[in-house]
């Protein structure tokens, strides 16, 4: 065998050792830095679609009113306020003519979570002190108060109260009512003349959203 037969063979022998050893390895080298990009790349799009998506809803979000906000928040506030509740819903007892006789009040339990979208706030100099773009979601838990009126007046009177309690400006929920009139031996009965003066307990619910930063 000639020694030009002798190198070709060692060439091709470096050539396929070559090709095993080292070009191998190192196109699934690349096909794996290839997989990762393709993975990264859709990632990006996810992202992008996503981002997309959050900017037009927050734009919409941004469209509405600061008159809308404050609505909604006195709709569904943060916090219930129980002394001004108890008087608000005594102040339209009395404009209606009933009389009244006792508020109490009650904690109500609740597990229901909620989550609300915070618009910007505020101070009295117009400087940002809570910015929404940074703390639009807040997670909620669902929570409210009982207040229970007792109050006596006319069928009609009460009739009127129920229609004032409607259009309040937050929601007062009816979850118990009854009414009653005294007899003569102390004992309550339900009555038939609606000009009767009526003993009403009336249970109303607030509710509100305690919040917590995500």
């Amino acid at each position: 065998m000639s020694f030009k037969i002798i190198q070709q063979l060692v060439i091709m022998s470096v050539a396929i050792g070559l090709v095993f050893l080292y070009i191998q390895p190192q196109l699934e080298v690349i096909q794996l830095k290839q997989n990762e990009v393709a993975q990264y790349t859709d990632a990006v799009n996810q992202a992008n679609a996503f981002n997309q998506e959050l900017n037009s809803k927050l734009n919409q979000i941004n469209s509405i009113s600061s008159v809308d906000f404050a609505r909604v928040d006195r709709f569904l506030p943060f916090s219930i306020d129980s002394v001004a509740v108890a008087r608000d819903i005594e102040s339209l007892a009395r404009r209606n003519d009933l009389i009244v006789n006792t508020i109490t009040t009650q904690a109500i339990e609740s597990n229901v979570s909620v989550n609300r979208i915070q618009e910007d706030e505020f101070d009295e100099f117009g400087e940002l002190i809570n910015d929404s773009a940074t703390n639009r979601n807040l997670a909620g838990q669902l929570t409210g108060m009982q207040f229970t009126l007792q109050a006596v007046g006319t069928y009609d009177t009460f009739v009127s109260f129920l229609a004032a309690t409607e259009a309040n400006a937050y929601p007062l929920e009816i979850i118990n009512l009854t009414v009653s009139s005294p007899n003569s031996d102390g004992t309550e009965s339900v009555p038939s003349d609606t000009n009767a003066s009526l003993t009403y307990d009336i249970t109303f619910a607030v509710h509100a959203v305690a919040t917590s930063l995500e």
